[in-house]
């Protein structure tokens, strides 16, 4: 696989810090270079190039989400950010690789499934289940849901 194809979007987190280190080709993207969250600037962004994209972008302050500056963060970057990526994805046939969480669920079930019902309890969780919703609109798509991210970064057990 040609890494260069790959787009790494939330290069300066945790995750995309560590997608670095395995595809160091890839095009790594952050804020700076692309604010996913504008419709306007992922529509110009130049994506014939792009057959890829991973993204580890996220607002991932679960108690900082049931705030309101946390909840309207992360409904931009978790939800309405995964949209605009989606329907790009779908537009020039890229395939979409999407990180989410398993806070998407109320814990209920043990072990999860991937048939399991989004039953968010917060708004961290709500606005990870909207993005998981949107995603499942590009015909080409991963989604991959963690518990934990250990690495380089502010880590807990």
């Amino acid at each position: 696989m040609d890494q260069s194809k790959i787009l790494i979007i939330g290069s300066n987190g945790q995750l995309g810090r560590a997608l670095q280190l395995k595809y160091p080709k890839a095009v790594a993207a952050d804020l700076s270079e692309l604010d996913i969250a504008d419709e306007a600037a992922v529509d110009k962004y130049h994506w014939q190039n792009t057959k890829f994209i991973l993204n580890a972008a996220g607002y991932t302050n679960v108690d900082g989400a049931e705030t309101s500056d946390g909840r309207k963060a992360a409904w931009k970057v978790n939800a309405k950010a995964v949209a605009n990526l989606t329907k790009v994805a779908l537009k020039n046939d890229i395939t979409f690789v999407h990180i989410s969480t398993d806070y998407v669920f109320d814990g209920t079930i043990v072990p999860h499934t991937e048939d399991e019902s989004l039953t968010p309890l917060g708004v961290y969780g709500a606005s990870k289940a909207a993005g998981d919703i949107a995603i499942n609109l590009a015909p080409k798509h991963y989604l991959l849901r963690t518990s934990w991210v250990i690495g380089e970064g502010k880590n807990f057990v």
